[in-house]
């Protein structure tokens, strides 16, 4: 009996599959008993409870935005689904989740109305009227674990840039150098940040370093392309001082972009195009109408173009010139090599 005694334990470790429970606790026992005539205190006996199971494991679960890309109105809105799953993979019912935006109040976020559904699963939405890109964060708000997926929205603002874009010369040949003009003129009386131009320029012409200009001021050569991809940065609100409607030179909202290219050996005679347009966020992102200024290659005179004079006859007496008697040949043809 003693022995048995001995080898009785008060501490009772349960593994319980307890949701929601974020720690282990530890519970008094105020019973009594007797064992084989001995009286018994169980007054000091505690049972440990630990979940192993339950729990979200950041890793399986899952954030996704659809649409990545959304106008920045105000009413368009990406919808932002939660997937909760454990350890094993299998997903999580009846957890409610937070959802924030990396800019804080300059988003709208829509908190999911309901929790998780037996696929683990819960949507939320957010919306902007700020163009830019909103990092987007999940949380289970039981156990206050911060998902790993962390995915982006970008909001861009439509088409509300005018853009306008010429050559000149607009007829060149091989070797010369041609100048691009795209003008820019906002349509709002909001400020646009983070504006780009991305240009889809032909093969054939050649960037030269060093000439981007912005409205007469140098600025940093494009970003490696094709594309190329000019930073404007910002452009101020329209102001139309003379009531026409549009931005105009030296009026707040119009900005001029110019740029040199060289043609190279390889451009052909024929018509090429060269177009541009708007982005902010991302190249995709467009926010004005592709515009496009055709540059006519011409033949060179020198390199391109020759004239040969001559005539083909009947050389009778093998002179090699031809004498009274010699008649010229008709429908004769020459090849140059």
């Amino acid at each position: 009996m003693d022995r048995l005694i001995r080898q009785l334990i008060f501490v009772v470790s349960l593994v319980l599959l307890l949701p929601g429970m974020a720690n282990a606790q530890l519970i008094q026992n105020t019973a009594s008993g007797e064992l084989n005539s001995l009286s018994l205190d169980l007054s000091q006996a505690t049972i440990t409870l630990n979940r192993t199971a339950g729990l979200v494991d950041p890793s399986n679960s899952t954030v996704t935005v659809n649409p990545p890309v959304v106008v920045a109105d105000g009413t368009a809105f990406s919808t932002i689904t939660v997937t909760l799953r454990d350890s094993n993979n299998l997903p999580l019912s009846g957890r409610l989740v937070s959802l924030a935006s990396s800019r804080g109040a300059l988003d709208v976020v829509t908190q999911p109305l309901n929790p998780t559904d037996v696929n683990g699963v819960t949507t939320g939405e957010i919306r902007s009227i700020l163009n830019g890109i909103a990092i987007i964060s999940a949380t289970d708000v039981a156990d206050s674990i911060l998902l790993n997926d962390q995915p982006q929205v970008l909001f861009t603002l439509g088409e509300i840039l005018l853009l306008t874009k010429t050559v000149n010369p607009d007829r060149a040949t091989v070797g010369d150098i041609v100048t691009y003009t795209v003008t820019i003129r906002n349509t709002t009386t909001n400020t646009i940040s983070s504006v780009r131009i991305v240009d889809e320029a032909s093969p054939v012409l050649a960037y030269l370093a060093g000439t981007a200009r912005l409205d007469g001021i140098v600025i940093a050569d494009p970003l490696p392309g094709p594309p190329m991809v000019f930073d404007i940065g910002a452009v101020q609100a329209l102001a139309d001082a003379n009531g026409n409607g549009i931005a105009d030179p030296g009026e707040g909202g119009y900005h001029m972009l110019s740029y040199s290219m060289i043609v190279g050996a390889g451009a052909r005679v024929g018509t090429y195009a060269n177009l541009a347009v708007a982005a902010d966020v991302c190249d995709t992102c467009t926010i004005s109408q592709p515009v496009s200024a055709d540059l006519e290659i011409a033949a060179d005179p020198i390199f391109d173009l020759g004239t040969v004079i001559g005539k083909v006859f009947y050389d009778m007496d093998g002179d090699g010139s031809q004498d009274r008697g010699e008649p010229g040949i008709s429908g004769a043809m020459v090849a140059l090599d």
